[in-house]
């Protein structure tokens, strides 16, 4: 939320001070005093001492007007639905997921704030302006809040890190308490969780099922896939049976790696 306050300020005291020294010239010339510095600063200490503060003082006396103009600006940025849906616990899952935000934008202020400028960089669609100007004026009164809407399409690097922060940056102008074009900025931010499920299959087959005697060649397969939802690394694939011995540096979700390796029966 970005605040800013203006206004004018004027007093009565060089009115006060005025009237002062107009008595001591008064003064000076009624007795015929000799105006040199001395005399100067005697006057003016009993301007100060006696005269003013007899007369209510200038703290008493003052005047002041302060005619503040505040603009008030506050933005709310939230995350409302997941494809369309509200899922519990609110949390994307696959690449292709959309999240949708509402980001709402209030004046509660007392100054108008105009020319506002909407934008959502992380965003795959939007900001778009949903509901909020009554009057359809292109200018945030005070006492509005408009609706914007705006979505993300979740890729693999967010499920790998396990959330999505996003941020809508609004700025505007308004007009001081000097008529000058002043402007100000909110932002908020929203970060959805993401859940994370690794998981890991493993298949092997033999070729022939079935031997009969010492010396007879089985082949093996075997198929290692990535069945979760995150990348995988440094997956090691190992049989010692067959002195098979693999590493695979990352795995999408979904990929496969494939690999044959031989046995030779013997009479054990």
């Amino acid at each position: 939320m970005e605040t800013h306050s203006t206004g004018k300020c004027t007093s009565g005291v060089n009115a006060y001070l005025q009237s002062g020294l107009g008595f001591l010239k008064f003064v000076f010339f009624r007795f015929n005093i000799t105006i040199n510095s001395f005399n100067m600063w005697l006057m003016v200490i009993f301007l100060f001492t006696f005269l003013l503060p007899a007369r209510g003082g200038i703290k008493k006396e003052l005047v002041l007007n302060y005619d503040a103009q505040v603009a008030q600006l506050t933005v709310t940025k939230t995350a409302t639905m997941i494809n369309s849906t509200v899922p519990d616990p609110f949390a994307f899952t696959d690449v292709g997921d959309e999240i949708t935000y509402e980001i709402t934008i209030e004046n509660s202020g007392t100054d108008d704030i105009y020319t506002l400028s909407v934008a959502d960089a992380g965003a795959t669609n939007g900001p778009t302006y949903q509901s909020g100007d009554a009057n359809a004026n292109d200018t945030l009164e005070v006492g509005e809040a408009w609706i914007y809407s705006s979505s993300y399409e979740v890729i693999q690097a967010d499920v790998d890190a396990g959330f999505y922060t996003n941020t809508a940056n609004v700025t505007g102008n308004y007009t001081d308490g000097n008529g000058d074009l002043q402007s100000m900025s909110d932002s908020d931010s929203e970060t959805v969780t993401g859940s994370q499920q690794p998981a890991l299959s493993i298949t092997k087959t033999a070729s022939p099922a079935t031997f009969n005697s010492a010396g007879e060649e089985i082949i093996y397969t075997i198929e290692v896939e990535n069945t979760g939802n995150v990348e995988l690394t440094s997956v090691s694939v190992t049989d010692p049976l067959t002195g098979l011995n693999e590493n695979i540096s990352n795995m999408l979700p979904g990929a496969t790696e494939n690999y044959t390796s031989t046995y030779f029966i013997t009479q054990a």
